[in-house]
């Protein structure tokens, strides 16, 4: 059993259910410290609904902030982001890189693709 994260319709991550969860938990925090919504609604247990605007906002709002200044952060998030850039590409709004730092991490969310299912 797991995860499914959809944006408009369309299933853009399923992963097992320990790692939705995760990335939830993840989500929330980061959520809560950047006092920004996610855009993702819980719509039962193992289904996340998205909101590709919010979403994309969250995912800009965290490439400009201290989660890519302070490295301890960083390093903790980088996997996160990836994910979070790998999804947004999928539904087809991927985000431009405006600097080296954010081109690795679009290339690592890219790379990351061929792992993430989708069923």
């Amino acid at each position: 059993m797991g995860y499914v994260f959809e944006v408009e319709g369309e299933t853009v991550w399923s992963p097992s259910l320990d790692i939705g969860h995760l990335f939830m938990d993840i989500a929330n925090r980061l959520s809560e410290d950047l006092k920004q919504s996610h855009g993702m609604s819980l719509m039962a247990s193992d289904f996340i609904d998205i909101d590709r605007d919010a979403f994309a906002a969250f995912v800009r709002s965290m490439l400009n902030s201290s989660v890519m200044t302070n490295l301890t952060y960083y390093v903790l998030s980088r996997g996160f982001l990836a994910t979070c850039l790998a999804m947004l590409e999928r539904a087809g709004s991927p985000v431009a890189p405006q600097n080296s730092e954010q081109q690795d991490l679009v290339a690592f969310g890219k790379a990351l693709l061929g792992h993430m299912p989708t069923n």
